[in-house]
């Protein structure tokens, strides 16, 4: 439900692609310091979801009905500049035409906060440097983009993330790529970044059992609508995984962390 104090917010939002329904009524808020997971089946509108709430337009996404705030205004109101000094957008399957270095293209996170792309401050400077320490490729800072592994390309895109130093961080399944000690530690890292910095953060991601460790809240999505929204207690249930990814789950128990963890198990 809307809130007054909230950061971000989506209000009975529903919007195509094309001619296509792909999100329906979604109402929810988020306010700063919330770690909010995002969790669905492919298809499911999580991504469609997370980009509307961004402010981010595209030819054939068109909301419907309902809209999305920022700080209470309409997104759309505000200029793609504007949107990024408050929100930053991580999309999945994102690429580079040009080689850039990659401390070019971290340091293209601080184009809200400089004063074009070729006029960046020494606080821009050191805000790319310490989002590659960030991100552990201070090494492949000059490096350059068509060089790189998956993987490293996807930390690139993380640390240019970080450079960016927004109120609110969208990251759509940032993840992808990337190995599971690494993910495990910049997990940590956007969650601690949340909690220090007051930040908004919210994480799309297909591998579930994370969610629970790491999230306050959880977005679950399936065909298009919200099916549950909120602690992970109410929501990390087996019976809401099998009604949003059509296969019966077992809950279980973390043996380290006591967090609730499901397993896919036959009919």
């Amino acid at each position: 439900m809307k809130d007054d104090t909230s950061l971000l917010s989506a209000e009975n939002l529903s919007a195509c692609w094309d001619k296509t329904e792909v999100i329906h009524a979604v109402n929810t808020s988020f306010s700063e310091g919330e770690f909010i997971c995002v969790l669905g089946p492919n298809g499911s509108g999580k991504s469609t979801f997370l980009t509307l709430l961004s402010g981010l337009t595209l030819p054939s996404l068109k909301i419907t009905e309902g809209t999305c705030r920022l700080n209470g205004t309409e997104t759309e109101a505000f200029s793609s500049r504007e949107r990024a000094g408050f929100i930053t957008l991580l999309p999945q399957n994102e690429s580079y035409t040009w080689n850039y270095s990659v401390l070019e293209a971290v340091r293209m996170g601080r184009y809200a906060q400089s004063n074009g792309l070729l006029s960046y401050s020494e606080e821009d400077n050191r805000a790319a440097q310490e989002a590659l320490e960030m991100a552990e490729i201070a090494h492949l800072a000059d490096r350059h983009i068509f060089e790189l592994s998956g993987g490293e390309l996807q930390s690139v895109l993380i640390a240019r993330s970080l450079a960016q130093n927004t109120p609110a961080m969208i990251l759509d399944e940032p993840f992808t790529f990337l190995d599971a000690g690494k993910s495990d530690r910049l997990l940590h890292l956007l969650y601690d970044i949340s909690r220090k910095q007051n930040k908004c953060i919210i994480i799309s991601m297909h591998d579930i059992n994370s969610a629970p460790r790491f999230a306050e809240r959880i977005l679950l999505f399936s065909k298009g609508s919200l099916l549950a929204d909120g602690k992970v207690s109410t929501v990390f249930t087996a019976e809401n995984m099998e009604k949003a990814y059509g296969t019966p789950f077992s809950l279980y128990t973390h043996p380290v962390y006591g967090i609730p963890q499901v397993c896919p198990v036959e009919r």
